[in-house]
C-alpha cells in the first residue's frame, strides 16, 4: 500500500465506518447523476425500443410523441417514411442506454425509467 493509505489493520472501526459511508454517498451521487442523464431522452429511447422490438411503424406512431420520432431522424437513428427502420447508429444508442440501465434495475428510480421507456 502507498504511504498515504495505512494498512487495513491500522484503521479504527470509526475511520473504517466513515470511509464506508463516504463510498456509499459517493455511489448514490453517481447513480443519481446517471439516472438524470439517462432520463433526458426517455421519449426518444421509447421510439428506439419499439423499433428494436420490431413492433411496427403504426405502433410507434400511436404510442410515441411525434417530436421523439423527429429527434430520432435528426440524430440519424431512424430512417424511412412509410416504414420506420432503426439504423445501426440507432441500435447502438438503444443498446448503450439499455446496458447503462440494466445493472441498476433493482433501484426503484431505474425500474421506473425502464417502465417509462419499454412500457413494462
Amino acid at each position: 500500500m502507498g504511504e498515504s493509505t495505512p494498512p487495513l489493520d491500522a484503521l479504527s472501526a470509526a475511520e473504517a465506518g466513515q470511509r464506508y459511508l463516504y463510498a456509499v454517498n459517493l455511489t448514490d451521487t453517481q447513480l443519481t447523476a446517471l439516472h438524470q442523464t439517462l432520463s433526458l431522452d426517455t421519449h426518444v429511447m421509447n421510439v428506439l425500443c419499439l423499433l428494436y422490438l420490431d413492433l411496427g411503424t403504426d405502433m410507434v406512431r400511436e404510442r410515441t410523441d411525434p417530436m421523439a420520432v423527429y429527434q430520432c431522424r435528426e440524430y440519424g437513428w431512424v430512417v424511412g417514411d412509410g416504414r420506420l427502420q432503426l439504423t445501426s447508429e440507432g441500435l447502438a444508442a438503444w443498446w448503450q442506454w439499455k446496458n447503462a440501465v440494466t445493472p441498476h434495475r433493482r433501484d426503484s428510480r431505474f425500474q421506473q425509467l425502464w417502465r417509462d421507456v419499454t412500457g413494462w
